[in-house]
């Protein structure tokens, strides 16, 4: 018989949803392909409205749907509204992994009727019928709400794919068509002593130590990561940290685990921004735009005054210049960010190329701004303030 852990999911919708596919494979493992007549039936438990089963072969064929143009056909090469291939991915996320005959999709599909495409969540079982024939058996959910257990399920399958491919599965992370990039989730992997190796969403974070890297309330969230590891195995991290566009930190939820790669471990995980998460509280006293213009010229101006001997000033904590989220930094003309009052550690380093989280040159950006500057300028560093870090 099969089983399922309903009181892990959030919400009500989803722990039916878990129940309709395993007892719908439970079916099928009993009755065999007799219960492709029973999942057909319009209005019975099996098919009501935007919860219906579906049931696939190994192959992509689509033995039971409620739409006849799918139904009867091969739709291996069916594809999302942005390329995903989706019958592939539900057969991956029920036979990929060895052992692990379950699993979670994310695609993006209209409701039944409609014409804009949005989230979908479904979940697969493999489940082998009396004569030995394999089958998916799955169900889906439209919503844009992550669970636990859909992260838990990503990381596991990323942890299958390392151990058996190495870091020939690195690129399948990146990839906006793959099983590993769905609404805001994406895998990130560190090796033991907290070196970033992976992290899709900021590419100019990789290859970098971020042992020391903390979350916008000062916690070392990648020492507690493998802390989690080494202790458990595996566990849950929470941490503060904006959404890509907003200011005000919220709750993002970490799932983190163990990979053996050849002969070494990693750290893998992925983080989420989980619906009802906490957030911080505003800031009491947030700048306007006229205002940071006017202290950015009053720092310029101590800056022509008294050169690197601003420094310290610049890096006071509580004072004019730094505090709360506002701070200084200072780029030369050809990319070298020459001081950061926020972290040091980063000063030194050329920053031509590093982009922001929606991919945009922040360098470019940067000497956009200034473009109107006057030739006799040029050699001058450049004066500016950062009114938020980088966002994991």
């Amino acid at each position: 018989m099969f089983t399922h852990s309903e009181q892990s999911y959030e919400y009500e919708e989803t722990r039916e949803l878990v129940a309709l596919v395993t007892d719908a494979a439970e079916l099928v493992r009993s009755k065999g392909e007799t219960a492709f007549s029973d999942f057909s039936v319009s209005g019975s438990r099996w098919r009501q409205e935007e919860i219906y089963i579906f049931v696939l072969d190994p192959e992509g064929n689509m033995l039971v749907h409620p739409d006849p143009e799918l139904e009867g056909k091969n739709v291996l090469e069916l594809k999302d509204i942005n390329g995903k291939p989706i019958i592939r991915g539900l057969i991956d996320a029920a036979m990929m992994v060895p052992d692990k005959p379950t699993g979670w999709y994310h695609y993006q599909w209209p409701v039944p009727g409609g014409i804009l495409p949005r989230w979908k969540s479904t979940y697969v079982r493999l489940v082998t019928a009396p004569y030995g024939k394999d089958y998916v058996v799955g169900s889906g959910m439209y919503n844009d709400r992550m669970e636990r257990p859909f992260v838990v399920d990503a990381v596991k399958n990323a942890v299958g794919q390392i151990e058996q491919h190495g870091t020939a599965a690195f690129p399948l992370f990146y990839d906006p068509t793959g099983p590993f990039i769905a609404k805001d989730e994406y895998i990130f992997v560190y090796d033991m002593n907290g070196f970033n190796i992976v992290l899709p969403a900021f590419p100019n974070l990789e290859g970098r130590d971020l042992l020391d890297l903390k979350d916008t309330q000062g916690k070392q969230l990648i020492r507690e990561m493998l802390e989690v590891i080494q202790t458990s195995g595996s566990g849950w991290v929470d941490y503060m940290w904006p959404k890509p566009g907003e200011s005000v930190s919220m709750q993002k939820s970490a799932y983190v685990t163990k990979a053996k790669m050849g002969d070494r471990w990693l750290l893998v995980g992925s983080g989420v921004y989980l619906a009802d998460a906490p957030k911080a509280a505003p800031a009491a006293n947030t700048m306007t735009a006229p205002e940071l213009m006017t202290l950015v010229r009053d720092g310029a101006a101590v800056f022509e005054k008294q050169g690197e001997q601003a420094y310290p000033e610049f890096r006071k904590q509580g004072s004019k210049w730094f505090h709360d989220n506002t701070y200084f930094f200072v780029w030369t003309m050809d990319g070298t960010r020459v001081f950061h009052a926020a972290n040091p550690a980063g000063e030194g380093e050329n920053m031509r190329g590093m982009k922001d989280i929606l991919g945009r040159p922040i360098d470019q950006m940067v000497f956009s701004a200034i473009g109107g500057l006057s030739k006799s300028v040029e050699n001058f560093p450049v004066k500016s303030v950062e009114k938020f870090p980088v966002v994991l």
